[in-house]
């Protein structure tokens, strides 16, 4: 009967939002770690501590690290899970940022290949929560629990409109696929009678969109944006082969330098990024023009993000601040992507009717 039961339910329970908090977790880690660095250079390698004692910027990590696990632990809602996902996020970045003395008997903040070690960490990351959210579509019991889950937000401090929609279909994919007739609609009633809260993460989200200049949200970005990933990571892919092929090679003359770097583990893993930015953006680029669906703009948008946040890495260790150029180009491509993502997410998706609760005290 135990084993039934595990059948039936499968090993895990999926969050329907869960690979986007662990791509927000992994974005604010990697932003830590820049920003950590940055401050650093800029204030010429300051220690917290006197005499024999420096107290390492990693135990700050730990300590928000631990205080974003109580206070999922201790706190129900929106707001906490928000909340840890931040100060974790922070946490590890600041933790992974010293992995260089961790690993090297002399403590050596500057080790070489620990931008190799935070890559293998960040891909672990962003592709297990890959894993997780697409070896399989989300069943009706997961979609019926991430709902559940929002509701239980309501009962405690309300709900605001998105959440409230989002969580309704939720319910919807969740009767459709076949979940209990009598736990659906207990869900539903709590959504429902949920008292209204306000919203404003995504007021402030809305506020922040006003200010960009219209001529940035033109839609002509998208293809600008899409055609130059695939176009650099083509390049890439080109130079970073014939670096491996001729094992490092020099030419110059009096007009001309062109350096062909050896194959190293950081050249892999720059190649590595090229050919997974390509492999995402020539297909998407190709198939806008074809389709009317969401799918090129994910996959453009998972594109920059191997960009930005694969690459920034290695470049930051190989390159120091030169690193900083190319994040702050894969964060506004990311930006443009993320923008006409979520436009084209919103125009597809079905309305949601919510009939407010009766007063049943008038």
């Amino acid at each position: 009967m135990d084993g039934t039961a595990h059948r039936k339910h499968g090993a895990i329970t999926r969050s329907s939002v869960g690979p986007s908090a662990a791509e927000a977790f992994t974005i604010i880690a990697i932003a830590t770690i820049l920003i950590t660095r940055l401050y650093l250079r800029l204030t010429g390698y300051p220690q917290i501590g006197g005499g024999d004692l420096h107290i390492a910027h990693a135990l700050y990590g730990g300590a928000l690290m631990m205080l974003a696990l109580l206070i999922g632990w201790l706190v129900l809602g929106f707001g906490a899970r928000m909340a840890c996902i931040v100060l974790g996020g922070i946490g590890f970045g600041l933790f992974l940022d010293e992995v260089g003395k961790f690993v090297t008997k002399t403590n050596d903040y500057f080790y070489g290949p620990a931008a190799e070690i935070m890559y293998i960490l960040v891909v672990i990351i962003l592709v297990g929560a890959r894993i997780v959210r697409d070896f399989r579509p989300i069943s009706a019991r997961e979609s019926l629990a991430s709902a559940a889950l929002i509701a239980a937000d309501g009962v405690a401090r309300g709900l605001a409109l998105r959440r409230r929609e989002l969580a309704l279909s939720l319910v919807d994919h969740a009767r459709a696929g076949g979940a209990d007739a009598d736990a659906v609609a207990g869900v539903r009633t709590l959504l429902v009678s949920a008292d209204h809260a306000s919203d404003r993460l995504h007021a402030l989200q809305q506020r922040v969109i006003r200010l960009i200049p219209n001529f940035l949200r033109s839609p002509r970005w998208v293809s600008v944006v899409g055609w130059l990933m695939v176009i650099g990571a083509l390049i890439s892919v080109v130079f970073g082969l014939l670096g491996a092929a001729l094992g490092g090679y020099l030419y110059e003359d009096e007009k001309t330098r062109l350096r062909l770097d050896p194959l190293s583990v950081a050249t892999v893993i720059l190649l590595v990024s090229a050919g997974l930015t390509l492999g995402m953006s020539l297909p998407a680029m190709i198939a806008r023009r074809r389709t009317d669906t969401v799918w090129p703009l994910v996959w453009l948008r998972n594109a920059a993000l191997v960009f930005t946040l694969l690459n920034a890495l290695v470049d930051f260790a190989t390159e120091g601040f030169g690193a900083l150029m190319n994040m702050s180009i894969g964060l506004f491509t990311l930006a443009i992507l993320s923008y006409h993502l979520d436009l084209a997410a919103r125009s597809v998706e079905p309305a949601v009717s919510i009939k407010e609760p009766s007063d049943t005290a008038t």
